[in-house]
């Protein structure tokens, strides 16, 4: 499986050994092939798509939409992917739910059987946050996704659970969860376009 990484675009390494760069460059999606199959057996690749320019409470951004589309658009012409095979978020339809819930989606999908590809792409914003005291991390930083949706904490009250950024733990244990129902065979690539320095986030589940 894939290990989730960040980093700031335009270049950052990606699992597969790939470094994304502009123009950006498709060789670490193109790597997942089924060994000795035929071109109609590479439709049973999969994939989320996640791209947020126009932010609520963030800064907007002008590169992440165009970036997703064109990786729709090579899993659709270049890798002849079904349609209604990939789940795509833009925009204002990339909100906290709706990121969770497409990334349990593909975890309870039939059709997606065992080894078959996942590919999970973002690009938007990402943020570094202080985790709380209870979560017993070593480490005093963790990173995020920031949803479309998410809000600013503003004092000392927090951010309301369906606003909040994304922890990498959460999505870490979403795709833990989906690699035990459809096989390791996923990759993540996570293109955020700026870091965002987040106060301290409040205990939840997800």
């Amino acid at each position: 499986m894939a290990r989730i990484g960040f980093c700031r675009r335009p270049e950052g390494e990606r699992e597969r050994l790939v470094q994304v760069q502009a123009p950006m460059q498709y060789a670490w999606i193109s790597a997942f092939k089924l060994p000795g199959a035929t071109i109609a057996d590479q439709s049973r690749r999969f994939a989320l798509i996640i791209g947020i320019d126009d932010y609520t409470h963030y800064q907007k951004l002008s590169g992440a939409v165009a970036d997703a589309k064109e990786v729709q658009r090579h899993f659709e012409e270049d890798l002849s992917v079904p349609r209604d095979h990939i789940i795509t978020l833009y925009d204002s339809e990339a909100t906290r739910g709706a990121i969770i819930a497409a990334l349990q989606k593909l975890q309870k999908d039939e059709r997606i059987k065992k080894g078959d590809p996942i590919v999970i792409f973002y690009a938007g914003h990402g943020g570094t946050l202080t985790p709380p005291s209870q979560w017993r991390l070593k480490k005093n930083q963790i990173q995020c996704l920031l949803p479309r949706d998410c809000e600013r904490q503003t004092g000392d009250d927090p951010v309301p659970d369906e606003y909040a950024p994304i922890p990498d733990r959460t999505i870490g244990v979403l795709i833990k969860d989906m690699a035990k129902a459809k096989g390791d065979n996923i990759a993540s690539a996570i293109l955020c376009f700026v870091f965002i320095f987040l106060p301290q986030c409040i205990d939840r589940h997800l």
